[in-house]
């Protein structure tokens, strides 16, 4: 059976560092022998940090400064690609991670500048994938999404952190399948670790222009789905009710669990009003 690990952590480098390292050992998890690491952020917008939108540089640091301990040798990537409105090179740059990737002898990767090769799958969506070669050379990646609602999809975390992996820049154009998109997207670019930074979630309106809500959370487990089905109930939502997370049931992970921690749900309904939510499925049918 799956295990969701769950650890309250102040934002913090010392809180974050020793909930992280008790996080990691509990899932038996470590990078020893790891030749080739990726860490696939969350970077959605030009948005810091203290707006829940994006990946918190202080956490990153710490799950680096972890690895680091454990081996000096593997190839580290951060991993993100363009957005319809936005350039991961630009983030790298602007907030900060650029800085942190060369600290740590990392390197910051665009995954739409990649080199592709063709990939055929018998998806929700697709048939077949332009999928990026580095990605094949790596022997663990960690999906390392923020805790936040998201009006299209009610929740974004582990699962939907993934569609990011996608070197095309104007990926609005999957919206209109997206729950069909984010469980193809899963079994391409399956995680080996799900690491979600619940310390500054955000509710409301998300995943951009909702509420920065401190939940004090780390979440965390091998199994992607298990990860988010926790994150949806912290949140307030029946998992069951968030389409991409039922239809990947038993096609990416397991809706069946152990909790290791505390899994307290800290708001109803993600804090915000659904019609927001009714409103873009509206759209969905529409375009």
């Amino acid at each position: 059976m799956s295990e969701v690990v769950i650890r309250e952590a102040q934002r913090n480098s010392k809180g974050i560092h020793k909930s992280l390292n008790d996080v990691l050992e509990n899932l038996e998890f470590n990078f020893y022998k790891k030749k080739f690491i990726a860490i696939k952020l969350n970077l959605c917008l030009l948005r810091y940090p203290e707006t829940a939108s994006t990946t918190d540089p202080l956490f990153l640091e710490q799950l680096l400064k972890l690895i680091r301990e454990q081996n000096r040798r593997a190839r580290i990537l951060l991993l993100e690609s363009d957005a319809t409105t936005t350039l991961a090179d630009l983030l790298f740059n602007y907030l900060g991670f650029k800085k942190l990737a060369k600290k740590y002898k990392a390197e910051c990767f665009n995954i739409s500048n990649a080199s592709l090769v063709k990939k055929r799958i018998r998806g929700l969506y697709f048939k077949e994938v332009m999928y990026p070669r580095i990605l094949k050379k790596c022997d663990c990646l960690i999906s390392h999404p923020k805790l936040k609602t998201h009006t299209l999809t009610l929740i974004t975390c582990g699962m939907k952190n993934m569609f990011g992996c996608l070197p095309k820049k104007r990926k609005a154009s999957y919206h209109k399948m997206i729950d069909e998109v984010i469980v193809d997207c899963c079994r391409l670019f399956k995680p080996d670790l799900t690491i979600t930074d619940g310390i500054l979630a955000m509710t409301g309106r998300g995943p951009i222009n909702g509420f920065p809500t401190y939940f004090n959370n780390i979440i965390a487990s091998r199994d992607v789905l298990a990860n988010d089905v926790a994150c949806a109930k912290i949140l307030g939502f029946n998992p069951r009710k968030v389409k991409h997370l039922r239809l990947a049931r038993g096609v990416v992970g397991s809706f069946k669990f152990r909790v290791n921690g505390r899994l307290i749900k800290k708001c109803d309904l993600g804090g915000f009003d659904k019609s927001y939510y009714y409103l873009n499925k509206l759209r969905k049918v529409i375009a």
